[in-house]
């Protein structure tokens, strides 16, 4: 055995709500959606899940056992500011799921980039953001680790979020760096409000970041867009229908239906009943589990060709980032 592999922590601390987790006997089996076969295979991490139903300060024999084959977990935060918040187990954990046979990814959670009052540039230039990310995931990279899935959390930042071609000049960095691009990680209902001619054309009137967007989506940022593949967030529904024909995506690479058993029965307004029959836990603690629309034999080839090697195109980002 690796001397690398660190011995699985099991927890018994287990949240349960009524029909809401399913014991498995053996590996999941594909689930059709919308005429896709999906598997259950990947879990989600950071380092603020501190709810006792989340909190794995390990991954690995549980999670293999129970058909999970990748875990992606977050790694940078906007730019640095006094304090990095990257995850010191981050690399532990890797370890961890690499010895188990688990597929490994990382995630940077972008922040907003706009104008102040003063009409001065905030300091989260989304090339940058791309650049730092990309560093700390090289600088960080687990002994014996041969590749890494990347994706590019975009979201709410006390309100504000990057602008739509901000993000596609943040993924076209990343891919620059590493000869991928990223996944993109969006809210639904946002990528149908913002990111679709009509969507965007409705809420110029009401956006006061109109001006930072581009309003008709036009073919620079959507073209992009287009060669990420998409991880879409919905909890209070099953499978997210297939995207207009106006939106880069045509259909989901992976849903994230769930956040964690704890989160769900806090949600505001209203707490969110968990989905019946779909996976909530692991070795009785719950998490951020997500569908991925490819079938367990596809599996391994998607990530082949979808994660990056380690091999750094612009290894001068690395002074940056000391």
């Amino acid at each position: 055995m690796n001397p690398l592999c660190h011995q699985v922590f099991a927890g018994s601390w287990c949240f349960f709500i009524a029909t809401s987790v399913r014991v498995y006997a053996e590996p999941p089996r594909d689930q059709p959606f919308d005429g896709h076969f999906c598997s259950d295979a990947v879990l989600n991490m950071a380092h603020g899940d501190k709810e006792p139903t989340v909190n794995r300060p390990h991954v690995g024999k549980q999670e293999i056992n129970e058909g999970i084959f990748l875990v992606i977990h977050k790694i940078t935060d906007g730019l640095p500011v006094g304090r990095e918040s990257i995850d010191r187990q981050y690399v532990t954990i890797a370890e961890d799921a690499q010895c188990a046979g688990i597929q490994w990814g990382a995630y940077h959670f972008s922040r907003y980039e706009g104008y102040n009052e003063q009409t001065k540039l905030f300091k989260r230039p989304p090339k940058e953001q791309a650049e730092y990310f990309v560093a700390r995931v090289y600088q960080n990279k687990p002994a014996n680790a041969a590749s890494v899935l990347l994706a590019w959390d975009f979201e709410a930042d006390n309100g504000e979020m990057m602008s739509i071609p901000a993000m596609a000049v943040a993924v076209e960095e990343v891919q620059l760096l590493t000869g991928k691009y990223p996944g993109i990680y969006v809210n639904g209902n946002f990528a149908r409000k913002n990111l679709t001619m009509k969507g965007i054309s409705r809420s110029l009137t009401n956006d006061a970041l109109a001006r930072l967007k581009n309003p008709q989506m036009k073919t620079g940022a959507k073209k992009v867009l287009q060669k990420c593949w998409l991880w879409v967030a919905r909890y209070d529904h099953l499978p997210p229908e297939d995207f207009a024909t106006d939106t880069p995506w045509e259909y989901w690479t992976m849903w994230q239906y769930t956040t964690n058993l704890y989160e769900l029965a806090h949600f505001k307004p209203h707490p969110i009943r968990p989905h019946p029959g779909l996976r909530h836990d692991v070795a009785g603690k719950s998490g951020e589990f997500n569908y991925i629309a490819k079938s367990r034999d596809e599996l391994n080839r998607w990530y082949a060709e979808h994660a990056w090697n380690y091999d750094l195109r612009d290894k001068t980002i690395l002074a940056k980032y000391p």
